[in-house]
């Protein structure tokens, strides 16, 4: 798994607090044994919002294409956890992990 520490303690001040305080021993532990059920992501995530927009309809009908850092926060925050790819390139992955999580 890819994890990028100084990513992680950009994104989540909170958890590089904890950290720092001694709460936390490593962003990574923290990430593994809480931050992803938390909501919280290891990595930047590749996004391309016109492809975002365009292959899916709920999100074409729910955001204007004008607006990407609307799309790029629900990717962030719902469209991760919801299996959804951010760029056509994470699309055959996505598909192979959902297959996993299903048992197909």
């Amino acid at each position: 798994m890819q994890f990028d520490d100084q990513w992680y303690s950009g994104t989540y001040p909170d958890v590089e607090g904890a950290r720092l305080a001694g709460d936390v021993k490593s962003l990574r532990e923290h990430f593994i044994s809480s931050g992803y059920l938390e909501g919280r992501v290891p990595i930047e995530l590749p996004f391309d919002p016109q492809w975002y927009w365009g292959y899916y309809a709920d999100i074409a009908k729910a955001f204007p294409s004008a607006d990407p850092d609307a799309m790029r926060i629900h990717f962030q925050t719902k469209g991760y956890f919801e299996g959804r790819a951010g760029t056509a390139e994470m699309l055959l992955d996505v598909n192979r992990w959902l297959k996993l999580v299903k048992g197909d």
